[in-house]
């Protein structure tokens, strides 16, 4: 096994070559490599061709940056522009905007309270991290490496004129990301953040290539039209992906797999492609150029910063993650995951949804709770079987059967904290 791996420099030239870079960069150093320069300088070269859809149709170039141009006339160089719109549209314009007028725009989402504290605003796009225990943060993040841009965009193969599906909301760094490639690459975004998922699939009919995260792609595979799909390529980030769903795409859409590990404050780390993913089951990809990753007493490290993921690395550098530093419990004596559980109870067959969490217990110290949506036709001893064959009666978790388990936009789990007590008098 390796202790550090990274991108040779002829592999990450490469990169740069096969992205498309090339002629995009030049168009960039003239009008800033900003969300709001990418819409500006694109409008210039594809001022007809379409820029985004979604379901209330298509806006071209020109139509998106004069949309961007009319509302940053409002914004006073600055300020602080809370973004909280549920369209992607306009998610979209009012932070082009803000940025084009030279304040700051804070991506907070539909649902988003401003976690920071007021400041003069310097023209900046400000991400925070998805907060489902408790509040979300606006972590600081390293520098953006055009080379580690390259090595995602070589990776998805973007084509000028082919539409990419981007289920992820545009608040979220994988969804504004993408997005904001497609814009610099001609690509049209068709944006299907917060839309059902019949909607979402009705608008990935047309598209070569669908993006989202592992609980969405879950979702749209698990669609009664899903086999109906035809996309060149399908790329997941943001969350950990299982074999079993990366087994399902392929048996669905063949090897067009491309999945990428990251984290709001590093950026992309790394990629792995469909080679990778039927050579090494369950791997993250190698490190995208620009970016060195170590482990450290079975930490990952990213550029000599914690991640806060334990993993390792295979001969070939690949990255495996096998789990977050704090997700292991001890429950009577025996070592549990939550993810691992999880993963099992996912396979089965009678399982729509499932959410696995640790809670503390007198006797055992920590017990594992299981919140399940079972299909018609199954009950709870029958699922539990599955755990209890394959990973013991220790790991078999206390089943909560459930009509529905909230998540957010990016699909992740929402946890309600419990009421606080009342003071005593």
């Amino acid at each position: 096994m390796r202790s550090t791996a990274r991108r040779g420099l002829a592999e990450s030239l490469d990169d740069v070559r096969r992205a498309g870079l090339l002629t995009a960069l030049p168009r960039l150093l003239v009008h800033r490599a900003t969300l709001s320069g990418v819409i500006a300088s694109s409008a210039r070269r594809w001022r007809d061709h379409t820029a985004i859809v979604d379901h209330r149709g298509a806006l071209t170039y020109r139509e998106l940056d004069e949309l961007v141009t009319a509302a940053s006339r409002h914004i006073a160089r600055g300020d602080r522009v809370l973004v909280t719109s549920r369209s992607g549209r306009e998610t979209l314009v009012a932070a082009a905007a803000a940025i084009r007028a030279g304040a700051d725009a804070v991506m907070l989402g539909p649902d988003g309270s401003d976690i920071a504290k007021p400041h003069r605003g310097r023209g900046r796009l400000i991400l925070l991290t998805s907060g489902t225990t408790g509040e979300p943060t606006a972590p600081r993040r390293a520098p953006l490496n055009p080379l580690t841009v390259s090595s995602l965009l070589a990776a998805i193969g973007l084509r000028e004129g082919e539409r990419v599906l981007v289920l992820p909301p545009v608040h979220h760094g994988h969804g504004l990301s993408l997005t904001t490639a497609c814009l610099m690459l001609g690509a049209p975004a068709v944006l299907g953040g917060g839309l059902e998922l019949d909607e979402q699939v009705a608008l990935a009919r047309d598209a070569g290539v669908i993006s989202g995260v592992p609980t969405q792609l879950w979702r749209l595979a698990g669609h009664a039209a899903a086999s109906s799909l035809s996309p060149r390529r399908i790329v997941s980030g943001s969350g950990r992906l299982s074999p079993i769903l990366a087994a399902r795409l392929h048996e669905l859409y063949g090897p067009v797999f491309v999945d990428f590990f990251g984290t709001t404050a590093v950026g992309t780390v790394t990629i792995a492609t469909a080679a990778d993913l039927a050579e090494a089951p369950g791997t993250v990809g190698r490190p995208a150029a620009g970016v060195r990753v170590s482990i450290r007493d079975g930490l990952v490290h990213v550029n000599g910063r914690r991640t806060g993921d334990r993993g390792y690395l295979d001969d070939a550098g690949r990255l495996f993650l096998t789990g977050r530093s704090d997700d292991l419990i001890v429950s009577g004596g025996e070592n549990l995951s939550p993810t691992r559980v999880e993963d099992y109870l996912a396979a089965h067959p009678g399982v729509a949804d499932v959410h696995v969490r640790a809670v503390p217990d007198e006797e055992y110290g920590h017990r594992l709770v299981a919140r399940v949506v079972l299909r018609p036709g199954f009950d709870e001893p029958t699922v539990l079987a599955h755990v209890s064959r394959d990973l013991g009666r220790h790991a078999v978790p206390r089943l909560e059967r459930v009509e529905k388990i909230e998540r957010t936009a990016t699909g992740k789990v929402k946890l309600v904290a419990p009421p606080r007590k009342p003071p005593r008098e």
